[in-house]
């Protein structure tokens, strides 16, 4: 247990909140390995109507993996790539529905959270992107899962531009379902939660009904993990990456 994510079920529905709101709630090894096993574990149970995924505190609900426990250690980016997969994985192989709700900066790994759920509920002060291209680094990983949703001129628009999407942006592009006014968000995302639990079998149809890619995509990780190694590796993204770990004045 990380103490970072918080899990709550009543009925037939299960949270999970992430708790880190400090970090902006970015994801540890060890947070994206629990997430993982709590969503496995769920996403097969029986009486599940649907896994809401939100997370803590005014400025977001993800700045994606913890940079700085990945940048100096080869083995702590391994671990984190590993545990970035099987979050993918355990989203992709889901057999009940999940939605994220989003607010504030959505980035990296938690956008691509975002890009495998069922339903994608947003604040209209969402910004949803993945700006590791600024550390040097192409998100081979992301674009694996970009892939599932997205032609592959726009998965590279996305990951080389670096740049961040708004939530109308967004939902233009279909990684957002609907947008909620940023004022009186949790308790309009809450209604709209309930429409969707009232018709939990059209629900359940949609996610049934998705193209079976979990193998394509297990396939397309590994060979993303095993370049985004490669790439650490690299001098000029070794100078980035110490750049971004100094302290700031």
């Amino acid at each position: 247990m990380t103490g970072h994510l918080l899990l709550a079920e009543e009925g037939g529905l299960a949270r999970l909140t992430l708790d880190r709101p400090a970090k902006l709630n970015a994801l540890t090894a060890a947070m994206m390995e629990e997430v993982a096993e709590r969503l496995g574990a769920l996403g097969q149970r029986a009486g599940l109507d649907l896994v809401v995924i939100a997370g803590r505190g005014p400025k977001g609900f993800c700045g994606g993996a913890d940079v700085r426990e990945f940048a100096a250690d080869e083995q702590a980016l391994r671990r984190q790539l590993l545990a970035f997969s099987a979050l993918m994985l355990a989203l992709e192989r889901s057999a009940v529905p999940v939605a994220v709700l989003a607010h504030g900066r959505t980035l990296g790994a938690g956008a691509a959270m975002a890009a495998l759920a069922d339903l994608v509920i947003a604040a209209e002060d969402t910004t949803l992107g993945w700006p590791e291209i600024q550390l040097g680094l192409f998100p081979a990983v992301v674009a694996a899962v970009l892939r599932r949703r997205l032609p592959e001129a726009l998965v590279q628009a996305l990951t080389l531009g670096g740049r961040l999407l708004s939530a109308a942006e967004a939902q233009a592009m279909g990684l957002v379902t609907e947008i909620l006014p940023a004022e009186g968000f949790a308790e309009a995302a809450e209604a709209r939660l309930a429409f969707h639990r009232a018709r939990a079998p059209a629900l359940a149809a949609a996610r049934a009904a998705r193209p079976a890619g979990a193998a394509l995509l297990e396939r397309d990780l590994d060979a993303a993990c095993a370049l985004l190694l490669r790439q650490h590796a690299a001098p000029a993204t070794r100078a980035l990456l110490r750049r971004f770990l100094e302290p700031r004045p």
